[in-house]
């Protein structure tokens, strides 16, 4: 794990309203699999984000609050996905809604992305409320 991950993690452990953190182990990536995926997507990497999946194949990490009737409440979550669920947003096809909602967000309509000039990755689904995404040019 890096250092950053293990500063946030030790942080929210010693908050005394965060009653319980959870950190989901997750394997390393090979080079073989940067290949299949290169391979498979048609593009390469940025070179930070492989050396995140070098460190861990995705990020999960959870945390919850007791509240007054003692029971534990789920309050906060930081992930991001594994190598092989890392997908590509394009301009056809069923992620084209993606793109549109990832158009929609400003007033005044900066930034416009379109997946013909950019490589927009999904790498959370934020459970269905929402996405954050890796969004660069190659």
């Amino acid at each position: 794990m890096d250092p950053a991950t293990t500063a946030v993690i030790n942080y929210l452990e010693q908050r005394a309203e965060i009653d319980r953190v959870h950190v989901k182990d997750k394997s390393t990536c090979s080079l073989d699999a940067f290949l299949r995926w290169e391979e498979k997507n048609e593009c390469e990497l940025p070179d930070d984000l492989k050396k995140f999946y070098t460190m861990s194949d995705g990020l999960e990490i959870r945390w919850s609050i007791k509240t007054g009737n003692a029971i534990p409440t789920f309050i906060g979550k930081m992930y991001i996905n594994s190598l092989n669920d890392l997908t590509r947003i394009t301009s056809s096809g069923s992620k084209q809604t993606a793109v549109d909602e990832l158009n929609d967000f400003a007033e005044n309509d900066t930034p416009r992305f379109n997946s013909c000039a950019w490589y927009i990755f999904e790498l959370d689904p934020c459970d269905g409320q929402g996405r954050v995404c890796l969004v660069y040019s190659p």
